[in-house]
């Protein structure tokens, strides 16, 4: 359990969400599991599942599963988004942190990867490292000093922690709401077009104290 973590980052600084980045070959095995386990750590997806995103894990830590905070890491977007062709269309899955109080946690102020994990802390009562850089200025404060910055929850995240699903255009969306609904018959989590937020302009953003827009999607 990490109470003080979810409190201090929900009510002191702002955070509404956990991001997961992913392609959407790999959301669609997820939301349609039959047994709703979600989002999977790579040590616990089967071997012959093509659609890992992520088979090297330079972070060691492969029982656990990647997130940021508030805004996905556009940095490994942009490094994997054209390592799964033709999978490669991409989309951020928004977290309830309220899977904080569920499972075991882990952080890093950096990418998990750097110096192969060895910045992890699993004292989730430091948690405010993340924020702790003096010269913020006018950074949005929901959001951590380094945009690669991660937190680690082990083993899974269930579907149902899944509150949105972003994606850069209207077309995704409409695929995504279209297979999920109509062609299986499930709920769908909200669906936003935000662009920005997967590219370098979102960072420019959040250094100006701005939240990148996002536009609700809708099926018309």
């Amino acid at each position: 359990m990490n109470e003080r973590a979810w409190q201090y980052l929900c009510q002191n600084r702002g955070v509404t969400r956990l991001c997961h980045l992913t392609n959407i070959s790999s959301m669609f095995s997820m939301a349609l599991d039959a047994s709703y386990n979600g989002i999977l750590a790579t040590a616990y997806i089967p071997l012959d599942n093509r659609y890992q995103n992520d088979h090297v894990r330079m972070d060691q830590h492969t029982e656990y599963v990647n997130c940021s905070c508030q805004y996905p890491n556009y940095k490994y977007f942009y490094r994997k988004q054209d390592c799964h062709k033709p999978f490669n269309t991409w989309c951020c899955l928004f977290l309830s942190p309220q899977i904080l109080l569920k499972r075991t946690a882990m952080y890093s102020p950096f990418n998990a990867a750097r110096g192969s994990g060895k910045f992890i802390c699993s004292d989730m009562d430091t948690i405010s490292r993340l924020f702790s850089h003096p010269d913020r200025r006018d950074r949005l404060r929901s959001c951590p000093d380094d945009i690669q910055a991660e937190i680690l929850i082990e083993r899974d995240i269930p579907w149902s922690y899944v509150t949105g699903i972003a994606v850069e255009k209207a077309e995704t969306a409409q695929r995504i709401y279209r297979t999920l609904v109509y062609q299986y018959g499930r709920g769908c989590p909200r669906l936003y077009v935000a662009p920005d937020i997967f590219s370098n302009q979102c960072e420019r953003f959040l250094c100006k104290g701005l939240r990148p827009q996002e536009e609700e999607w809708k099926d018309v």
